[in-house]
């Protein structure tokens, strides 16, 4: 590096070798990665633009950047991601934090009821965490958040995240195959069940970016043949969990919203609704199980 670089040339460097490698959002990644590198936000940024940086700092920086030139995500190399204001650890075990995901999560913030008495959730699919710990963080103070995966590794970044980020609310985690991870002693006496399961269709992934067919976990994107095998199987399961009255909440690929409700209706729901994104896509489709 020349000697005298200064931070805003540094920054420039990093997003012309992305630019060179063909990543899209050159830019925006080299800031994201620059920030994080330096511990500094963008007014940091402005403000020390024309400072020179440290040996160390600018070593660690390329060695970023050279990771993501090769199609490493930026998430997991910085370690973390923003979900619903908090900040998540993550790493190849686990699905990056989406924000359509937090129109999942908000639409089950809004319909969480007003009582006094224990509410009792379910996070199928759980992942890094994402969804049952924000619940657990910004709903009410009576609620009390079950979650399963299938994974050990991902349970095992959901249990950190927890630690660090609701010590005060700590889920119940269960490593299964979705329902079969629960207690039995829990059947019928669930208020509501969320997920957001994968739901690619197998043949579709190899089409995926390639930052995430070749780092994100396969198992956590791979819906079967066409996309759905796991909302029917969540259908059936949470007809067993659900108390009468308990709602359903799934986080859908934007041309699933018709085949998830017909799904749904099968397995004996009503009040099916379909949701769309900030974008006007089909994104969560929720459902009741009668009373």
């Amino acid at each position: 590096m020349h000697e005298e670089w200064t931070w805003g040339d540094l920054l420039e460097q990093g997003a012309k070798i992305l630019l060179d490698a063909g990543i899209e959002d050159c830019r925006e990644d080299a800031k994201a990665l620059f920030l994080e590198c330096f511990g500094t936000d963008q007014a940091g940024l402005l403000l020390h633009r024309q400072d020179r940086p440290q040996k160390e700092q600018y070593q660690q920086f390329f060695q970023w950047i050279a990771r993501r030139a090769q199609g490493f995500p930026v998430q997991y190399i910085t370690g973390t991601q923003c979900f619903m204001g908090l900040d998540f650890l993550v790493g190849p075990a686990v699905l990056i934090p989406r924000m359509d995901t937090e129109v999942l999560v908000e639409h089950v913030l809004q319909e969480l009821p007003e009582e006094p008495d224990l509410v009792l959730g379910v996070d199928l699919c759980t992942g890094s965490g994402c969804i049952a710990l924000s619940l657990a963080h910004l709903g009410p103070s009576n609620l009390m958040m079950l979650a399963t995966d299938i994974s050990g590794g991902a349970l095992k970044v959901a249990r950190e995240n927890a630690r660090r980020l609701a010590p005060d609310c700590l889920p119940q985690f269960y490593q299964g195959d979705l329902f079969q991870a629960l207690p039995k002693q829990y059947r019928g006496l669930i208020d509501f069940v969320v997920s957001n399961p994968p739901y690619v269709p197998t043949a579709e992934i190899p089409l995926l970016d390639t930052n995430v067919k070749d780092y994100e976990p396969n198992q956590a994107l791979d819906g079967g043949r066409d996309g759905l095998s796991f909302y029917r199987r969540i259908g059936v399961g949470a007809q067993r969990f659900l108390r009468p009255g308990g709602h359903l909440y799934l986080e859908i690929g934007c041309e699933q919203g018709a085949a998830v409700s017909r799904i749904l209706r099968h397995a004996g729901f009503t009040k099916i609704q379909v949701f769309p994104d900030l974008a006007g896509r089909d994104r969560v489709v929720s459902a009741v199980k009668p009373v």
